[in-house]
């Protein structure tokens, strides 16, 4: 029996043509299927019948970022685009890679490529806590994008 092994690291989250470096702490970039790709339904007969749904390619990204740094400064100015006047926006492209190793010097990389990006939360979440809470100094940017994975 054959083992597989896989080692992380060297992520790369790029977006609006810009490499986002000034990321926080815990999950800094998750990219998540919103929706099924697919419905069914068991009719009369046991038949079945299936129907591919578009929906399941929509994904929620969320970013965490450095308050204050340049990336959210960045990241900010084309969320106050968006809401100062949505007609206005550009909408963002960007990829999500991960590095992957195999353990013998092999590397692969697993990337979703982002289309159509947008903003579905505002990111003015603030807090101030005397206990030393690192989420104080986090910005958190809820986006939504149509997604497609590629391995290689």
């Amino acid at each position: 029996m054959s083992e597989t092994y896989r080692l992380t690291g060297d992520d790369t989250f790029t977006v609006w043509g810009r490499t986002i470096t000034d990321l926080a702490d815990g999950d800094i970039i998750t990219v998540t299927a919103d929706n099924n790709i697919a419905s069914s339904v068991v009719g009369k007969n046991g038949n079945m019948i299936i129907a591919k749904d578009e929906q399941g390619k929509k994904c929620t990204i969320t970013l965490r970022l450095l308050k204050g740094s340049g990336d959210d400064k960045f990241i900010l100015n084309y969320y106050k685009t968006y809401e100062i006047d949505s007609a206005l926006f550009i909408l963002g492209n960007g990829s999500f890679s991960k590095r992957l190793g195999d353990g013998q010097g092999n590397v692969v990389y697993d990337t979703r490529y982002l289309k159509a990006i947008h903003f579905t939360r505002p990111p003015y979440d603030a807090t101030s806590n005397v206990n030393g809470a690192t989420d104080q100094a986090v910005t958190v940017y809820t986006m939504q994008a149509i997604v497609d994975r590629t391995i290689g």
